[in-house]
């Protein structure tokens, strides 16, 4: 994205988060910093200084109270998931909609600046084998769902031809034939695997994650009531054991990466701060700047 504002946009970012906060509070609503966020809150008081997102984890039945709220919410905020036209992830997001953001040129979801939140369900060690085989499955219907919802079309594919773009060509006639036709039946199946991932009861926690190696298990314990802790101007809440969940997740956590891994892994096609466009709105746009 051209004149990419990482302080603008993490300004917008944190006002996002704070909403979510409030609602949090209002809703007793549980969760907890996740990933680079919790990292950050640690180390920094607030972001990683090149990142620009914030993650939260939030366990299952909190989460089932607060995506009751979408389309509730006072404000210009509102909760995104796969009810949601084009919506391309296994997780919600709460999002600022007065803002425009689309994440890829085959995207066909136009969100604004988000929080990502995290489900996150028991799991039962006695059970680990069911469940990892459960996870090969989720891992496999989520790639087949995510295909199913990118930008498909013969302007697409045409467009990808006068590139000379023959990888991307050959993906879109599979999506056109193949999996656009059988989206419904991903999202069921996708929902379903979350379904049967929320039914497990144990002793730890786990954030069931289409990558396998992502699909880590924590004890209970470790998050509890949490606790709160500086971030930026604000204030958000880590896991009670930090420290062990922190080492858990990036071993050395308070030794920054090399100068040269210091960049964000996220990356925007269209960003706008000031309105929300729809998605024909934006290729308008784009278009007049070609």
């Amino acid at each position: 994205m051209d004149n990419y504002n990482l302080v603008k946009f993490k300004y917008y970012l944190l006002e996002t988060f704070k909403a979510f906060k409030e609602v949090c509070t209002i809703h007793n609503l549980t969760y907890y910093a996740a990933f680079g966020t919790a990292l950050g809150a640690v180390r920094h008081q607030g972001f990683i200084p090149w990142d620009d997102d914030i993650d939260v984890y939030m366990p299952r039945e909190s989460l089932k109270r607060f995506m009751a709220l979408k389309g509730k919410i006072q404000g210009h905020y509102d909760i995104a998931f796969t009810d949601d036209n084009g919506y391309y992830v296994y997780f919600p997001k709460f999002i600022d909609t007065n803002t425009t953001v689309l994440e890829g040129e085959d995207f066909t979801f136009v969100g604004g600046v988000w929080i990502d939140i995290f489900p996150l369900d028991e799991f039962d060690m006695n059970r680990k084998d069911e469940i990892h085989e459960k996870n090969l499955i989720f891992s496999r219907v989520y790639k087949q769902y995510f295909k199913s919802v990118r930008e498909t079309g013969l302007s697409v594919l045409l467009r990808k031809i006068v590139k000379g773009d023959f990888v991307g060509s050959v993906k879109t006639i599979t999506d056109i034939f193949y999996y656009n036709p059988r989206s419904e039946k991903f999202k069921y199946e996708l929902h379903s695997l979350i379904e049967y991932f929320s039914s497990i009861r144990g002793a730890h926690y786990c954030r069931y994650s289409p990558d396998i190696n992502e699909s880590d298990t924590y004890p209970k314990e470790w998050f509890d009531e949490g606790v709160e802790l500086p971030f930026e101007d604000t204030t958000i809440i880590l896991p009670k054991h930090y420290d062990k969940y922190l080492t858990t997740e990036f071993g050395d956590y308070m030794t920054p990466p090399p100068v040269d891994q210091r960049v964000s892994n996220h990356g925007y096609y269209f960003l706008d701060f000031d309105k929300h466009y729809t998605l024909e709105e934006v290729k308008k746009i784009l278009a007049e700047k070609e």
